[in-house]
């Protein structure tokens, strides 16, 4: 039977969160549980499965300031964080949005941080090498994405909660 995996971000050994699978009759089985610390809490965007790991982000946890994680977990359980947030021009809090993989590269959001606090747009390699691509200035370019991207032909499409014309958030086009 095929499974599916999804997250939770409470709930848990330790409420912070799990990384679980569950077959089509409803057998779960709990891949990861999140402990709070290092390794992340509260994931709240969706998984994207690369090879044989899942990938995925929490918005709190994380070394040294509490601010979110990259993380991967594979199908058997082991979980790797690829980057912690630190809540300056690397960027805070991704949320909602899932990762997008694009010519082996993940692609992401964060809500906040970034050289304006305002939010930014990062890659991260399967490995870990870790880039901001661009920081929300909050004016006509928006502020605060918490979407995930889109990907049509070599450009990264998202949306910004705040800013543009009315202040009612844009939409933006990135190269990466």
């Amino acid at each position: 039977m095929a499974r599916s995996t999804a997250l939770r971000n409470s709930g848990g050994t330790h409420d912070v969160g799990t990384v679980f699978s569950i077959t089509p009759s409803g057998t779960e089985t709990v891949l990861y549980s999140f402990k709070g610390g290092l390794d992340g809490s509260n994931p709240s965007s969706g998984l994207i499965k690369v090879g044989g790991a899942l990938y995925g982000t929490t918005v709190g946890g994380g070394y040294p300031a509490n601010r979110g994680t990259i993380f991967k977990i594979t199908l058997n359980g082991t979980e790797t964080v690829l980057h912690s947030f630190f809540g300056g021009q690397d960027g805070s809090s991704p949320q909602y949005g899932s990762l997008l993989m694009v010519n082996k590269v993940l692609y992401g959001t964060t809500s906040t941080g970034g050289i304006n606090n305002l939010g930014t747009v990062y890659s991260i390699t399967p490995s870990g090498v870790y880039a901001v691509l661009y920081s929300f200035r909050g004016g006509s370019d928006g502020a605060n994405p918490e979407a995930g991207l889109t990907n049509v032909g070599p450009v990264l499409y998202g949306t910004t909660n705040v800013g543009g014309a009315s202040n009612d958030g844009t939409v933006f086009a990135l190269t990466p």
